[in-house]
């Protein structure tokens, strides 16, 4: 009562949403947050599209970070390696590598997650060759 919610009590509530799987909930939080006239986060954006592919659904998630960006936000390496571990899981590897291009081409830098990730996959379905690239 009295107390303003803000971005980061909304981030929190919606990682909460998140974690426990209930990512539609977390999605209403995160419009209900933009109609109060808050301005979500780049986190805010992550928060989901980790939540989406927790939940399997890594091309919704890849969809979301195109909406992310048609509304001129820009992933960050996070959002890059939720997706790329999220295609490397499903063994979806094209797409974890077209991710990976993305990623390089607009100048974030992979980091140990993001190798690791892509390496995981690449052994698991057997594309030794690209491993050594």
């Amino acid at each position: 009562k009295g107390i303003k919610p803000n971005v980061i009590l909304y981030n929190t509530l919606i990682k909460g949403l998140s974690n426990q799987g209930l990512i539609l909930e977390a999605a209403q939080l995160a419009s209900e947050m933009s109609e109060k006239g808050l301005i979500p986060e780049v986190q805010t954006f992550n928060i989901l599209v980790n939540g989406l592919c927790k939940m399997g659904c890594v091309s919704d998630a890849d969809g979301l970070v195109k909406v992310m960006i048609s509304k001129g936000y820009f992933p960050d390496i996070f959002t890059f390696n939720i997706l790329i571990h999220g295609y490397s899981t499903q063994l979806k590897m094209e797409n974890a590598l077209e991710i990976l291009d993305v990623m390089m081409d607009n100048g974030v830098d992979p980091d140990v997650y993001t190798y690791n990730s892509l390496l995981n996959g690449l052994c698991k379905t057997s594309k030794y060759e690209d491993v050594m690239e």
